[in-house]
């Protein structure tokens, strides 16, 4: 849904005027009642377009519950309370394990999706051929959808609270996808294997340590004083990696293999 406006330059009777308008293209459009209102995109270009978000749709405007709707920000203005919260909301998946990677995974779906008419025109204006498909359109407004709106009083002011909530919620946002995309290449690349087999390597060096120790104090090469202390210094196999032996162990191996990733 989008809000309705004119496609081209057009001459239309106005009934409130009672007599024949000018409207210019992009000029909103109004109904009966003499409010703005929406329509379907029809798979037409979002160029000009405002894009009507489903956040701004849970509640009804006017309604008790509406007053309490912190995504809706489709009004004259936002309170600041109300953008913090909206903005937290935006951010709290990506601090959730898991969920945040599938949430990142959705966001960067979204934000192909808004971008596919431009990838589109960019590459075929090579070819003399502008022409957007209207299903690119049509996902590039499923895009536009599922991203927050803001009210009247933010778009016209760049330097208010609610843009720079907006600004924190992008800037974490773009963290997280960036994350996930850095975590995918580094698991197409194989780098995860690398370092896992350099840790596995630390690992085994740390026990060729221990079992070298217990070998020499059987054979009485060094003291039990000594082999106590050294075994208090190498810890247990729980935490090896925290203790000085695993520490030089780790030494190592993992420099190179993190020099590879």
């Amino acid at each position: 849904m989008v809000l309705a406006t004119y496609d081209e330059d057009t001459e239309e009777y106005d009934p409130f005027q009672g007599k024949v308008v000018k409207h210019k293209k992009g000029e909103y459009k109004l109904n009966s009642e003499g409010t703005y209102y929406a329509e379907t995109l029809n798979g037409r270009s979002l160029a000009g377009k405002q894009v009507i978000a489903n956040s701004d749709l849970l509640t009804v405007d006017g309604s008790t519950i509406n007053k309490y709707d912190f995504f809706d920000s489709d009004s004259l203005d936002k309170s600041v309370g109300g953008t913090i919260m909206k903005t937290a909301a935006s951010i709290v998946p990506l601090l959730c394990g898991p969920v945040g990677y599938v949430y990142s995974g959705l966001l960067i779906a979204r934000e192909l999706a808004k971008s596919l008419p431009m990838l589109y025109g960019m590459t075929t204006s090579l070819f003399e051929n502008e022409n957007e498909p209207e299903f690119l359109n049509t996902l590039a407004g499923c895009g536009e959808k599922f991203t927050g709106g803001i009210s009247e009083y933010g778009s016209q002011h760049t330097f208010s609270f609610e843009q720079f909530g907006k600004l924190v919620g992008d800037v974490a946002v773009q963290w997280g996808q960036q994350k996930l995309i850095a975590r995918a290449v580094s698991k197409l690349r194989g780098s995860n294997k690398v370092l896992q087999d350099a840790y596995k390597s630390s690992l085994n060096d740390y026990t060729r340590q221990i079992n070298n120790l217990k070998d020499q104090y059987r054979l009485g090469k060094i003291t039990q004083a000594e082999y106590l202390k050294a075994m208090e210094l190498a810890g247990n196999a729980e935490n090896w990696a925290e203790t000085s032996f695993g520490k030089i162990a780790l030494s190592k191996y993992m420099p190179a293999a993190e020099a590879i990733v």
